[in-house]
């Protein structure tokens, strides 16, 4: 995940001209990180998504499953 400013840093680049390979050179970033990023709007800001535990969400369906096996 890129910081607010990198992605800024990102479209102000494209605006001077500069291509994606040269961005992502002088960034230290791959081709395909700069072209995502140069996707999105202006203005977007990244937001840090927390991780889901292992498991989550599958809890009511393995207790589903289970009381179905214990009969």
């Amino acid at each position: 995940m890129l910081k607010k400013g990198e992605v800024k840093m990102i479209h102000k680049m494209i605006k001077e001209g500069l291509s994606k390979s040269a961005i992502a050179r002088k960034l230290g970033l791959s081709r395909d990180t700069v072209s995502k990023y140069a996707k999105l709007p202006e203005g977007h800001i990244p937001v840090n998504q927390q991780p889901r535990p292992k498991g989550a969400g599958y809890d009511s369906d393995l207790n589903l499953l289970a009381r179905r096996n214990s009969r």
